[in-house]
């Protein structure tokens, strides 16, 4: 089987898309000839991993995108990465087109970036093509629009170039009607891609862990009477770090709770000014950006994983801290309402502010006075996650590769335990 696979990014030593990438690049270990697209920005990274771990089945192909492309990407950070990723897209179909005549491809995989509205200009050639897994269909919620601050307007602009791609360019509708098989992260995703065309739409998560990723078993954490809270991610408007401050704020103070916060962003100047607002300053403590290890020691560390994100195909950091057995506090949105079920997080909806963060405040001072269900949440969330592992995943890859090369008409589903909330079609098909 030989497989040509788009990355754009793609490094073992990264989390997030860089990961994922790497991850369907790997996938040679299995046997499988893998020719992998990507950028010279993992070089190093992917070079010096081969080098101790040679792999004689995967062949890297980097695509040099010029300087001053580059600078473009790096200067004009909200839009610069769009024409570096179109740019990129279009030198790696030339390339593909070449190596074609020479090793005659069985299918053809779009891995990364996970975007439907991106699309990917592999749709061009003529194979069989597996897409995904991608996300885009979600929207942030209008009536959250003030934690936006200034960035709201580039979240309407998102909006109006997602409308743009699918409408006027078409490229994403080209590539869902050519893919044989098209993965989505979330609901909103599903139904943008059968609205343009898609033949034959799965759920499949975005993002997964490696499989010896965390305790093999439930470890009892000793908080001495305290009440330990963490986040996780990038200091950035859609990632409501600031609807989790306002709703602490309102958290009965005899409840002995702190917060930390991993991760660096645009709002890290903004972030001592809320502390001192709310009233937070001797409950929260900002670590900045950390290194994996400090990370996997702060998951092992605390007592809930609180994550509310307003716009997400779906977070690393979810399954991730599921590794652990922590329990979550999370907004039931996008690709979290898909994989994460009932059973094992406590699941906020989505309504007016008021009313959202009054249930963050409940939830918190819940767990905080019944531990049993922070233990309960937390073994659930343990079990789940073994579904959500490379391992696994990979293994199903491949008999995606395996039908679309032989133009099997069964197509199994990588179907998480349904969320009862959601009434997710999971295994729904549509031709």
């Amino acid at each position: 089987m030989k497989v040509l696979v788009s990355a754009y990014a793609c490094d073992p030593s990264r989390g997030g898309e860089f990961s994922n990438g790497w991850g369907y690049a790997y996938n040679a270990v299995n046997g499988i000839s893998v020719w992998s697209l990507t950028t010279t920005e993992g070089k190093e990274s992917i070079d010096r991993y081969l080098k101790s771990h040679p792999i004689p089945t995967l062949h890297m192909v980097y695509v040099d995108i010029p300087a001053w492309i580059q600078v473009i990407k790096e200067r004009f950070t909200d839009y610069g990465v769009y024409f570096h990723y179109w740019y990129f897209q279009k030198q790696a179909e030339k390339i593909a087109q070449r190596l074609e005549k020479e090793i005659h491809f069985d299918v053809v995989h779009h891995a990364t970036y996970s975007s439907l509205q991106l699309g990917s200009f592999l749709w061009r050639m003529d194979k069989p093509m597996l897409f995904g897994p991608v996300g885009g269909g979600q929207q942030a919620p209008q009536n959250f629009r003030k934690y936006f601050y200034k960035w709201w307007s580039l979240e309407r602009q998102r909006d109006i170039m997602s409308k743009l791609s699918l409408r006027v360019i078409g490229t994403p509708s080209r590539v869902l009607k050519k893919a044989g098989i098209t993965l989505v992260v979330n609901q909103e995703t599903f139904e943008m891609a059968q609205q343009n065309g898609a033949k034959k739409i799965l759920y499949a998560p975005c993002t997964l862990l490696p499989d010896a990723f965390g305790p093999s078993f439930i470890q009892p954490r000793n908080n001495n009477g305290s009440f330990r809270l963490l986040w996780v991610g990038r200091l950035i408007a859609r990632k409501g770090l600031r609807v989790v401050l306002e709703a602490l704020a309102q958290v009965d103070k005899k409840i002995p709770f702190t917060l930390t916060i991993i991760g660096d962003g645009v709002q890290r100047d903004e972030l001592p000014r809320w502390l001192e607002e709310l009233d937070l300053v001797d409950r929260v403590t900002w670590e900045g950006l950390q290194p994996l290890s400090r990370v996997h020691e702060a998951y092992a560390t605390h007592d809930v994983f609180i994550y509310c994100s307003l716009r997400e195909s779906f977070a690393s950091q979810i399954f991730e801290s599921m590794s652990y057995a922590l329990p979550l506090i999370i907004f039931n949105l996008h690709g979290v309402r898909t994989f994460v079920p009932d059973d094992a997080a406590w699941k906020i909806e989505v309504s007016e502010p008021e009313q959202t963060l009054n249930d963050i405040r409940h939830a918190v001072e819940y767990l905080f006075h019944h531990p049993e269900k922070c233990s309960e949440l937390g073994a659930s969330a343990f079990q789940v996650v073994k579904e959500f592992t490379w391992s696994k995943r990979i293994k199903l890859i491949n008999e995606f590769y395996d039908q679309l090369a032989n133009s099997s008409a069964a197509v199994k589903s990588f179907t998480p335990r349904k969320s009862d909330s959601s009434k997710l079609p999971v295994n729904q098909e549509v031709h």
